[in-house]
């Protein structure tokens, strides 16, 4: 999966370290999302200027047998940037002139 907005004019990579105060799997129990039924296996992050702030929760249906071949579902979530930001110790971007 790779990141992608309208023009792509920076592109990069990114790096994060897990909270010591908060799992991914809390965060998303917390926010309503059943991880006995999904297995998370990322989060995407997108933001518009400091007017949008969205985090989709990345998930695969632990009811299919095929995973690796089954489709991402993804499931969008209304959290503050605080919140989302609990997830890291340290999460580094790096984006490049294309």
């Amino acid at each position: 999966m790779i990141a992608k907005v309208k023009y792509c004019d920076y592109v990069g990579t990114t790096a994060g370290d897990i909270s010591d105060f908060e799992t991914l799997d809390d965060f998303l129990t917390t926010n309503n999302i059943d991880i006995n039924t999904f297995e998370p296996i990322g989060i995407k992050l997108r933001t518009y200027y400091d007017k949008e702030f969205t985090v989709t929760a990345l998930l695969k249906d632990k009811n299919i047998s095929d995973k690796e071949n089954s489709e991402v579902i993804k499931k969008e979530l209304k959290v503050s940037k605080e919140e989302f930001f609990r997830l890291f110790k340290r999460l580094e971007i790096i984006l490049l002139n294309k």
